[in-house]
């Protein structure tokens, strides 16, 4: 495979690559918050489903398994380890035993995780249909933040002074997204700028690998 870098001769790329740099690669995606593109583009790896595949990877069955060649190898065979599931009704913390308590964090950390996974998604989506939107008629973003009138109720969420949103961000040059909402709100964003561009919104599909 060969990869393309802007106006630099074309380069081979090895697909051999190594557990500790995949380990190195997500350490990068995960505390610096970045897009799959944008981790891909700063080393040098053609595909973002890699970098997910390591992801998921990670996520099952931990940093190990990253150093292990996965190509045609069996499948592990199931764990038979029982999952802990908090007690229903959820007990007082001052009820719980000790073994209990060190459980329950270990549960609720894990559901964070997975929380934070499930937002960071959705923020990298919502980020990749805007410029796509922008992209196939960027007038249509900027009769939003210039009309007097605001038909479609996104004004507050689109603006050319960053300084009126919470978290922002930037689809181009001066002109700036809210970025600080619920998943909820940033479908209902969508959904009205579909309605900008005279899309049918149920036409989008998502692929999750």
């Amino acid at each position: 495979m060969y990869l393309c870098n802007e106006d630099k001769v074309i380069q081979p790329i090895n697909n051999q690559y190594s557990g500790k740099f995949k380990e190195e690669v997500l350490e990068y995606y995960y505390n610096h918050n970045m897009l799959l593109r944008e981790t891909a583009a700063y080393f040098n790896i053609p595909s973002t489903s890699t970098i997910s595949n390591w992801a998921a990877i990670y996520e099952k069955d931990g940093v190990s398994c990253l150093y292990e060649e996965r190509r045609g190898r069996k499948f592990k065979k199931q764990s038979t380890k029982q999952l802990y599931v908090p007690s229903q009704p959820a007990k007082d913390i001052k009820d719980l035993s000790y073994e209990e308590a060190i459980k329950e964090l270990e549960y609720l950390r894990m559901e964070n995780e997975v929380l934070k996974k499930y937002h960071a998604f959705w923020t990298d989506m919502y980020e990749t249909i805007l410029n796509i939107l922008f992209n196939i008629d960027e007038k249509k973003f900027y009769d939003i933040v210039n009309s007097a009138e605001d038909e479609y109720g996104l004004k507050p969420y689109i603006s050319n002074d960053k300084n009126s949103l919470r978290e922002y961000i930037e689809i181009t040059n001066g002109l700036f997204i809210e970025k600080n909402t619920s998943t909820h709100r940033k479908i209902i964003i969508l959904k009205k700028l579909f309605d900008v561009y005279d899309i049918q919104y149920t036409d989008l599909d998502f692929c999750i690998r």
